[in-house]
């Protein structure tokens, strides 16, 4: 995808740059996926539906099992054990199954969907779905360069990926994360941890 910028070169001035990509449904419920995975709230809700899955297994086998206490007692390790993982692969399953079906119905569709994304001295705009979204720099926790994109991680947890089609080149995905890496820098340098002062929602 093309990209656009400023003619001001200097980018703690005006500088700004604009790329767009398209992206499918699934992409979409990776990213929404993980910021809800990285909620304290829901990680600690796994935590207990993990342990009292294993736990009801565990004393299941205990009960039923005719053997010596120690063999039971083995036996319902064991199935505390697979008790976890049964709830952990299941409970993965209809998460994803359920996120998958209100993502589609609220986006209408499979995709694909087209997504733009603006790092200005303001700071980080992204439109996609009809619905536009912007952080200043001082909600940005981090930058991170990865197979898929270039990740940018939110203070509230919240994740946009820039996906590595947005850019035409190696040259040009390398000025987009100075340019950002830059404005985070400078926000960070001169002002205080702020919380994000717009609505908590993952981004593509």
């Amino acid at each position: 995808m093309n990209a656009r910028k400023s003619e001001n070169p200097d980018p703690s001035a005006s500088h700004a740059m604009t790329v767009e990509f398209e992206f499918v449904l699934d992409e979409l419920l990776d990213v929404t996926e993980q910021y809800l995975l990285r909620r304290p709230f829901l990680r600690r809700a796994r935590k207990w539906n993990l342990a009292a899955a294993g736990a009801l297994a565990g004393l299941v086998v205990f009960l039923i099992v005719r053997a010596s206490l120690e063999y039971r007692l083995c036996f319902g390790a064991l199935a505390f054990g697979v008790g976890m993982l049964a709830e952990h692969a299941l409970v993965g399953l209809r998460r994803r199954g359920l996120l998958r079906a209100a993502i589609r119905e609220q986006a209408r569709g499979e995709g694909p969907f087209r997504c733009v994304v603006t790092a200005d001295p303001s700071g980080l705009t992204v439109t996609q779905m009809d619905m536009t979204l912007h952080r200043p720099w001082h909600a940005i926790d981090s930058v991170v360069d990865s197979d898929r994109g270039v990740e940018i991680l939110a203070r509230d947890g919240s994740l946009t990926v820039v996906r590595s089609r947005a850019f035409d080149s190696p040259d040009q995905r390398a000025e987009w994360m100075a340019l950002i890496r830059g404005f985070v820098s400078s926000e960070t340098a001169i002002a205080p941890e702020k919380g994000a002062g717009s609505k908590e929602s993952p981004a593509i």
